[in-house]
């Protein structure tokens, strides 16, 4: 005859397997999120697109990042 805990093992095993499994296909066939992609190329990289770049920028055929630019305004006012 078989004890309590032997009963219960043989249960749970096959059920533990299976969640192991479809957990793990889980993992597998989730779909990346938008966005870079983990094989962008780095800055200083001959790039065709701005999409193969991961900073987004391709001039010139190079992966750069991308320029700001500031502007200030100055105002004066005089009394007559």
């Amino acid at each position: 005859m078989m004890s309590w805990l032997e009963s219960l093992s043989a249960r749970i095993t096959p059920t533990l397997f299976l969640l192991l499994a479809v957990g793990g296909a889980l993992l597998v066939a989730t779909p990346r999120g938008a966005g870079a992609t983990s094989d962008c190329k780095p800055d200083g990289a001959s790039c065709k697109t701005n999409q193969s770049c991961c900073t987004g920028v391709c001039t010139a055929h190079v992966c750069g990042t991308p320029t700001t630019t500031t502007s200030t305004t100055t105002t004066t006012t005089s009394t007559v």
